[in-house]
């Protein structure tokens, strides 16, 4: 396997999806690896992995801010002997990474997970040096077809694309519902609808609560479970006390424990998170909550926006509702997954089936794997 370096601002202890994508990797991968973050990694690393913490500049920096970063990126690449360049991520560190490895001759290739594909979208000048930094990659791994897509049509060429989407593990994600857990956390003889994710505009929280609020008129017993911390939190609170369900909606903020995580999943009668597109571009590319959740035999209520499609089978593991919006539509099915036990029960027939194997980090990263075992 090639020596590579893995270079990126997001890794635990920070908490998201591209996070756990990149520890994944960096646990998978069996040759040596130099990771780079601006912060000391939490947890246990493997043995093959050197680690190096350098401040990384600024999110909107001017050219001279760069570099301090390349100067030392140089010297660390070369001091290590790295035979190829990671990005974790394209956007904001893609120019300095392609700069760094022209200076030392070094293939390089990047991760893409939406929004720091899609975050160049809105300007003329950064689309046309996406595409020029982009055609430059030995590699552009995109966390699904609808990415792909995308970077396909923002001029990558087919060939240097590879769709390595994120995974689970089918150990950790499966249905479980302990008693206890329904006792300690007052859950009995109630319908359970469960959100989890950054409390930001795209995941649609705030068109969740209004729609749970409807359907809370007609199944008083039913109670909305919402898991993670944003800057929307306050608002999403408010939301709730406006519509009068304050006292049935619950923000228990992050939970990173995954037995905790299972339970919620495997409690829940359905798993709600109708995201929609912000401004031209920022929509959701993947999504791994709705592979936890189908995994652990939960329904889905989804949008139909950009790779939800890859994962949630309309009318079989659950329900896709247009462009996430329409407050009517989705208190329709919420009423369908929780009045009746079907189709509720015949979606969770289907949703583990449905993602396991082909959604496990097992599964997807022995393609990737393969990369720079063949280079």
């Amino acid at each position: 396997m090639k020596k590579i370096a893995l270079i990126t601002a997001f890794f635990p202890p920070q908490v998201g999806g591209i996070e756990l994508y990149l520890q994944k990797f960096v646990q998978a991968y069996p040759g040596e690896l130099v990771l780079i973050t601006p912060k000391k990694p939490s947890g246990q690393l493997p043995k093959n992995v050197q680690v190096y913490t350098i401040p990384f500049f600024s999110a909107r920096p001017m050219f001279p801010a760069w570099l301090p970063f390349v100067w030392k990126l140089k010297k660390i690449l070369r001091n290590e002997g790295v035979e190829h360049i990671v990005l974790g991520h394209f956007a904001p560190y893609a120019p300095g990474i392609a700069l760094v490895a022209m200076l030392l001759h070094i293939p390089w290739s990047t991760f893409l997970h939406g929004v720091d594909f899609f975050q160049w979208s809105r300007y003329p000048f950064k689309s046309f040096l996406r595409k020029k930094i982009l055609r430059r990659a030995e590699y552009c791994i995109a966390n699904g077809s609808f990415l792909a897509g995308a970077a396909q049509r923002a001029g990558v060429e087919r060939e240097h694309i590879h769709i390595i989407s994120p995974g689970i593990d089918s150990e950790e994600y499966y249905p479980e519902r302990p008693k206890r857990f329904y006792t300690e956390n007052d859950l009995l003889n109630k319908h359970i609808v469960l959100s989890i994710g950054r409390l930001i505009p795209r995941k649609g929280f705030d068109t969740t609560i209004r729609a749970f609020a409807a359907v809370h008129r007609d199944i008083p017993n039913a109670e909305l479970i919402l898991l993670g911390e944003g800057p929307e939190h306050q608002h999403l609170e408010q939301l709730a006390e406006q519509m009068g369900v304050a006292q049935h909606v619950r923000f228990l903020g992050n939970v990173t424990d995954v037995a905790e995580k299972r339970h919620w999943y495997s409690a829940a009668d359905c798993f709600v998170m109708p995201t929609r597109m912000i401004g031209k571009s920022d929509t959701e590319s993947f999504g791994i909550v709705y592979v936890e959740a189908l995994a652990c035999g939960t329904p889905v209520i989804a949008s139909e926006l950009g790779g939800v499609r890859e994962i949630v089978r309309n009318n079989k593991t659950g329900y896709l509702v247009g462009d996430g919006t329409n407050v009517e539509v989705i208190a329709d099915r919420l009423r369908a997954l929780l009045q009746t036990d079907e189709p509720r029960e015949q979606f969770r027939r289907a949703a583990r089936d449905s993602v396991v194997p082909h959604f496990t980090w097992g599964h997807q990263f022995r393609e990737l794997m393969l990369l720079w075992e063949n280079e």
